[in-house]
C-alpha cells in the first residue's frame, strides 16, 4: 500500500488523510481504513492493539522502513570503476571507440538511475517516518490492558507475517526497531524480546513447517543482532536506548527509570541461557520436526549465537549425536550446522566475558538438563518489568529477566 501511497498533508486529524493507490483503486480515506480492520480481529484484541497500528504494520513493506546504502554505494562505486577502465583502454581503432563510446552511454544510464533510485528510496523511508512519528503518540495510550501489548503484537503482526517470507522477516525486525527509535509510548522493547524469547519461541519452533522455521530464524536473528549492538558498548547503550520509553523499568508508565547498562547484560544473558536451552531441548527431543526446524534455526542465527564457549560447546555436542542419525537429511543438516559453529568458535567468549563485571556467575547444572520453566516470584504493585532485585545483604543486584505480565500481576524470572 504505501509504496504507492500519495499522502495528503494532516489537517486536523489522521482519520482525513487520503490513500492514493493508484489506479485501478480509488483512493482511501484512513478512517474507513481503520474500520475495516477494526473488524478483522476479535474485539477483545483491541484491548492491547490499535487499529492505527495495525494498519500501519500491515501497510507498510521493507522499502518504507530500510535503505540498503551500502548496497548502493557498493553498486554506484562498481560503475564509477567501470567507467574509469573504459577510459584508460588504449585501442583507437573505430570499431572500440565506437564499442567505448556506447559502454560509456549505459554504464552512465546505470549510474543516474541508481543515484535516482536511493534519492527517492531515501525521500519515501524519511516519510515514511515523519508519518509514524506523527502517530506513535495514540498508537498503545488509549489501550486498556498494556500488561498484553507485546503478546498481542507478537500473535496478530509479528508471528504471521515474520514466517510469510525472509523480507517480511527482516521487515519485521525493523518494525520493532522504529518503534522503539520512535520512543514509542507504552511499548517496552526489552518485554518484546523477552515475551518472543522466553515465551514464544520454542512453541513456534515445534509448530512450525521448515520454511517458515527459516524465516523465524532470520527474524530472530535481525533481533538478536541489534540486541547484542546495543549491547556491545555502553555509549551505544546510553545513545540508543538509555532514555528510551522502550526501557522503562514499568511499563505502564513509559517516564519511569530506565533499565541500566549492567541490567540489560543481565537480561541480555537470559536470553541467551535461555534460547541455549530451548535448542538443546529440541535437539534432543525425539520429535523429528523439532530437531529438524531447530537445526534449520540454528543455520540462520549461526552468525550472531551462540557467544559463549559452554553454549557453543553443548550445542556441539547435541549436533555431534545427530551427525550419525540414521536419517540422512537430519545428518546433512547437522553437518552444517557443526561447520558454521566451528567458523564462530574463534569468537565465543567466557561467561566472565559476556557479563562484562555485571553477572554474579554460580555452579549451575548442565542446560540441556535444565527445565525451560524459570523460578516465578510475585512482586508487589503489578505496574513494571522488574527486572532487577536488591539482595537483602550488600544491596547488589542479581541477574533477572522480563515476563510477561497477566494483569494486575507483576512477575520476574531469576536467571
Amino acid at each position: 500500500m504505501s509504496t504507492a501511497e500519495k499522502e495528503s498533508e494532516p489537517t486536523d486529524s489522521s482519520g482525513e488523510v487520503i490513500l492514493d493507490l493508484g489506479p485501478p483503486w480509488k483512493p482511501i480515506v484512513w478512517s474507513d481504513l481503520l474500520d475495516t480492520a477494526r473488524t478483522m480481529l476479535p474485539s477483545k484484541a483491541w484491548n492491547n492493539l490499535s487499529p492505527d497500528l495495525y494498519a500501519s504494520f500491515w501497510g507498510l513493506t521493507l522499502y518504507d522502513l530500510y535503505v540498503p546504502r551500502h548496497r548502493y554505494e557498493s553498486e554506484i562505486a562498481k560503475q564509477h570503476s567501470a567507467l574509469k577502465a573504459l577510459e584508460e583502454l588504449s585501442d583507437n581503432s573505430n570499431s572500440a571507440i565506437t564499442k567505448r563510446k556506447k559502454d560509456k552511454e549505459r554504464i552512465q544510464e546505470s549510474l543516474d538511475r541508481l543515484t535516482s533510485e536511493l534519492q527517492k528510496h531515501e525521500e519515501n523511508v524519511a516519510s515514511v517516518r515523519r508519518r509514524l512519528a506523527r502517530e506513535k503518540d495514540k498508537w498503545l495510550s488509549s489501550c486498556p490492558d498494556t500488561l498484553k501489548i507485546n503478546m498481542e503484537f507478537l500473535q496478530r503482526c509479528i508471528f504471521p507475517r515474520c514466517t510469510f517470507s525472509m523480507p517480511d522477516a527482516v521487515y519485521c525486525a525493523m518494525f520493532v526497531h522504529t518503534l522503539h527509535s520512535l520512543g514509542t509510548p507504552f511499548f517496552n522493547t526489552v518485554n518484546h524480546i523477552d515475551v518472543l524469547i522466553c515465551k514464544t519461541l520454542q512453541p513456534m519452533i515445534c509448530c512450525c513447517t521448515e520454511y517458515e522455521a527459516g524465516r523465524l530464524g532470520r527474524f530472530l536473528y535481525e533481533t538478536m543482532k541489534i540486541a547484542y549492538y546495543w549491547k556491545s558498548d555502553e555509549s551505544i547503550y546510553e545513545r540508543e536506548c538509555g532514555n528510551m520509553p522502550g526501557f522503562a523499568v514499568y511499563y505502564r508508565y513509559p517516564n519511569s527509570r530506565r533499565v541500566t547498562y549492567g541490567q540489560f547484560i543481565k537480561v541480555h544473558w537470559k536470553w541467551s541461557q535461555r534460547i541455549t536451552r530451548l535448542l538443546i531441548q529440541c535437539l534432543e527431543s525425539t520429535e523429528y520436526m523439532g530437531i529438524r526446524n531447530a537445526l534449520i534455526m540454528l543455520t540462520k542465527i549461526s552468525s550472531v549465537f551462540p557467544v559463549t564457549r559452554k553454549s557453543g560447546i553443548n550445542l556441539e555436542k547435541q549436533i555431534a549425536k545427530i551427525k550419525s542419525d540414521e536419517r540422512e537429511d537430519l545428518k546433512v543438516l547437522a553437518t552444517g550446522v557443526a561447520a558454521a559453529l566451528t567458523v564462530r568458535k574463534p569468537s565465543w567468549v567466557t561467561d566472565e566475558e559476556f557479563g562484562m563485571g555485571y553477572l554474579e556467575l554460580k555452579p549451575t547444572p548442565s542446560l540441556a538438563s535444565k527445565s525451560l520453566a524459570g523460578s516465578l516470584v510475585a512482586v508487589p504493585n503489578g505496574s513494571g518489568l522488574n527486572i532487577f532485585q536488591n539482595e537483602s545483604s550488600g544491596g547488589r543486584t542479581v541477574a533477572s529477566g522480563t515476563q510477561h505480565l497477566d494483569a494486575g500481576n507483576s512477575v520476574k524470572e531469576q536467571v
